[in-house]
């Protein structure tokens, strides 16, 4: 762990503010059952993958996420990994 860093304090985010507009998603939004993208700046690979929120862990300002996709996988990510993708509409 860098020195000076707190355990679960995430790094390399720009602040909220910054990221208006971005549709990342906020803590508050991580609801079962949104669709999520997974970002580029996620530490692992799946980057762009699209996934449903199946189970919420922990506290708003260190949340973590199940998120399951398309071939049935579940990994679980913190909020920040994550953007809000907008719901496509029914046929």
């Amino acid at each position: 762990m860098e020195k000076g860093k707190r355990w679960g304090q995430r790094s390399g985010l720009a602040p909220n503010s910054e990221r208006q507009g971005a549709n990342f998603l906020d803590s508050h939004e991580a609801h079962i059952g949104t669709l999520v993208g997974v970002l580029d700046g996620a530490q692992r690979s799946g980057k762009g993958r699209v996934g449903t929120i199946e189970q919420t862990y922990g506290h708003p300002e260190c949340l973590a996420l199940d998120v399951r996709f398309a071939d049935g996988s579940v990994e679980l990510y913190w909020y920040h990994e994550l953007r809000k993708m907008e719901e496509s509409p029914l046929p």
